[in-house]
């Protein structure tokens, strides 16, 4: 609006043009209101050159400035602040409980059939039986057709 009021002159608006391509009416009391919007607005603008004014705009500057610097600082502070538990004995090696690994050793165990190959037991079985897979169409199913 600043650039049409110097352009264009005080009694320019655009919502006037806008009422025009519009092909709508415009009232005498909207151009009125318009027109008063206008000579408010760079009065507003009028007030803020003043010296006083430039101050405090510019103080406001230096201050945003600050506190984003600061920010940016208290974000990498952050970043490098990261702590993923305890680390009392970094350097010491963890003592394994041998009835864990006798556990696993067990459920691996169990997870062979006769001949050492690994079964994975689920809930579900294939039709045939078998709890290596599930459907028939496993290449290791006697019910799948490729292999009969």
């Amino acid at each position: 609006m600043s650039w049409c009021y110097n352009v264009r002159g005080p009694s320019y608006h655009w919502v006037v043009d806008l009422y025009e391509c519009l092909k709508l009416p415009v009232l005498p009391a909207v151009i009125e209101a318009l027109q008063k919007e206008v000579t408010d607005r760079m009065k507003e603008v009028e007030k803020g050159k003043t010296d006083h004014k430039k101050r405090i705009r510019i103080q406001m500057k230096v201050a945003r400035a600050e506190e984003q610097e600061a920010r940016k600082k208290w974000v990498k502070r952050q970043a490098l602040q990261h702590t993923y538990g305890q680390e009392d004995n970094v350097d010491e090696e963890e003592a394994v409980d041998p009835t864990l690994i006798e556990a696993v050793e067990e459920a691996i165990r169990g997870t062979q059939d006769n001949n050492g190959d690994v079964v994975h037991i689920s809930g579900k079985s294939c039709r045939c039986g078998s709890k290596q897979h599930k459907r028939t169409s496993h290449s290791l199913c006697r019910l799948n057709p490729k292999n009969m």
